[in-house]
């Protein structure tokens, strides 16, 4: 069950990042930033290597390995830093939620801190499982 879960969340990662690149194109072209030629060789380029990609950080790197041949990516590859960073925090806001709805009833203290942990902008999912070896603990089960 999980290996499907797995293959739909790769197919919508895929379909969102396509998605992104055809937003940037189309707003390349109404900027006359690039001519419809130019745009039809990044986007045939992207789609060969989109199959290869497993993650959002590997979509990020071949997006700059393709930014040698097309500068214009360089504004997609600043688009894709901001999204990346957005929705790993938005990932870990979740797990962060979840956490606390489990721990709030038995420890009410530990939920409120490592809420407050998360709100600090630098803050990681990584950094919370260093800090918090319950949290760690319960990030083990995803």
């Amino acid at each position: 069950m999980s290996q499907i879960r797995e293959a739909i969340d790769r197919a919508e990662l895929k379909e969102k990042l396509a998605r992104a690149v055809c937003l940037f194109l189309a707003e390349m072209l109404r900027t006359r930033k690039l001519n419809l030629d130019r745009s039809a060789e990044i986007a045939a380029r992207v789609v060969e290597r989109l199959d290869k990609i497993e993650t959002e950080l590997n979509f990020l790197e071949a997006v700059r390995q393709l930014e040698f041949e097309f500068q214009e990516l360089n504004i997609l590859e600043q688009d894709l830093i901001n999204l990346y960073g957005m929705s790993e925090r938005k990932k870990m806001e979740n797990y962060v939620r979840q956490y606390a709805i489990h721990r709030l009833p038995n420890n009410p203290e530990a939920a409120v801190e490592i809420m407050e942990e998360a709100l600090k902008p630098d803050t990681t999912l990584d950094d919370l499982a260093a800090k918090f070896s319950e949290f760690a603990k319960f990030l083990e089960k995803f």
